[in-house]
């Protein structure tokens, strides 16, 4: 039987769902036994629309199991449980919350998401446990997130600094002239460049007529670098696509996405 605690507890939201589980099964428990299962199978086979309005179908199943509930403990059988660790933090601990308002004190514009990477990383949260969502949750309650923080939507710029040439190089596609083939058909050229941060040299620039990840390939082989322009060993690098480092770097745009498959 369902205890004093349990009906003292009741919100309006857990009384309005009891109230709405109760309503689909009211006739089937006024019915006779054997005209219980045809009336179910019709509450089964409808629409019906919950507490707040959502639409809602409810399996035989569950029906079944309501109507148990409620001759075993009438309208408090079928209001739903409260958690008993309800608001408590279960993926995060007490330690791992403090670090992370720690580290987002430290660097108010730091998202939330690099937040929830550095505590996997140190072990404080296992991968994948951690939802943005409940850190963000738990955040906001201890005045510690990016919105109480005021820092919410302001932009992040990064300053990128490389001594060396060849040791980051951006590469882009940009919409080029339409020329008219051989064949009469008229296309639109695609121009992919790429420059060095260091030393803001092109390496390489040349149009295609598709952005694909041939005109990729063909630039890391960059053949246009000029020895009056750059040191001799810079060049070599450069006519071999041997940079100095050569890290991947994919924002997932349309020649990642059709070269990917």
């Amino acid at each position: 039987m369902a205890n004093q605690g349990d009906r003292d507890d009741l919100d309006d939201a857990r009384l309005a769902l009891a109230l709405f589980r109760y309503r689909l099964i009211a006739d089937a428990l006024t019915a006779p036994r054997g005209a219980r299962a045809e009336l179910l199978r019709k509450v089964e086979g409808a629409d019906h629309h919950g507490p707040s309005g959502e639409p809602v179908r409810v399996s035989m199943r569950t029906l079944e199991r309501w109507i148990a509930a409620y001759e075993r403990d009438k309208l408090t059988g079928l209001v739903r449980r409260a958690r008993k660790d309800r608001g408590a933090t279960r993926a995060l601990t007490a330690a791992a919350l403090e670090r992370a308002i720690a580290l987002r004190n430290e660097a108010p514009h730091r998202s939330t998401p690099t937040l929830i990477d550095i505590l996997v990383r140190a072990g404080e949260v296992a991968p994948g446990a951690l939802r943005r969502s409940t850190l963000d949750r738990h955040l906001d309650k201890k005045s510690a997130s990016r919105r109480m923080l005021h820092t919410l939507g302001d932009k992040r710029h990064v300053k990128l600094l490389f001594e060396h040439p060849l040791d980051f190089v951006v590469g882009d596609f940009h919409a080029g002239p339409y020329v008219r083939l051989e064949t009469g058909e008229v296309r639109r050229t695609e121009l992919g460049a790429f420059i060095d941060h260091a030393t803001r040299y092109v390496p390489e620039a040349r149009y295609f007529l598709t952005e694909s990840l041939m005109g990729v390939r063909a630039g890391l082989r960059g053949g246009n670098a000029d020895e009056s322009v750059l040191a001799a060993d810079t060049v070599r690098r450069i006519r071999n696509g041997n940079p100095r480092a050569l890290e991947d770097f994919a924002d997932r745009g349309i020649v990642q996405v059709l070269d990917d498959g």
